[in-house]
This record gives C-alpha cells, sequence and structure tokens, in this order.
C-alpha cells in the first residue's frame, strides 16, 4: 500500500458485513490510511442469496475477469 497508495480487497462471500469490511475500517483508521491516494476498492459476491444453479452462483462471485477490471479501475484513476 506505501507503494502503490491503492487498495483493493476481494472476498468470495458477501460484501455486507464481510471481513472486508472489517479490514477496510481498519486500513481507514489507522496511519495506513495517510498512504492512500484513493478509496479502498472492494470486490465481493453479490449481496443476494447463493443461487442453486451452477451458472448463476458462478456469475455471482468475483472472477478473474472483475478482479482484472477492478485493478485497472485503481491503475487507470491515478
Amino acid at each position: 500500500m506505501k507503494k502503490t497508495g491503492r487498495v483493493l480487497l476481494v472476498n468470495d462471500a458477501h460484501k455486507t458485513n464481510g471481513f472486508i469490511g472489517e479490514i477496510s475500517a481498519v486500513i481507514s483508521e489507522s496511519e495506513a490510511f495517510d498512504y492512500l491516494d484513493g478509496p479502498i476498492l472492494r470486490l465481493a459476491a453479490e449481496d443476494i442469496p447463493v443461487p442453486y444453479n451452477q451458472a448463476l452462483e458462478t456469475a455471482m462471485i468475483p472472477s478473474v475477469e472483475r478482479i482484472k477490471k477492478y485493478i485497472l479501475k485503481l491503475v487507470n484513476n491515478r
């Protein structure tokens, strides 16, 4: 974080009430916040019940493509 000034937190659990929210809060409340050059981005599963259908379940969980998209978003917002 010191080097890039950016943070992307990724989790396959729901975004709401997930542990990445806690990690984000810890960063925001600590001295590490001073090193941030932009907002902390969180990428997590959609806040919906987990579908029974495998294709729908896969679609709600962060994929490699979505992670790449968020990384590019971090890099391009400098």
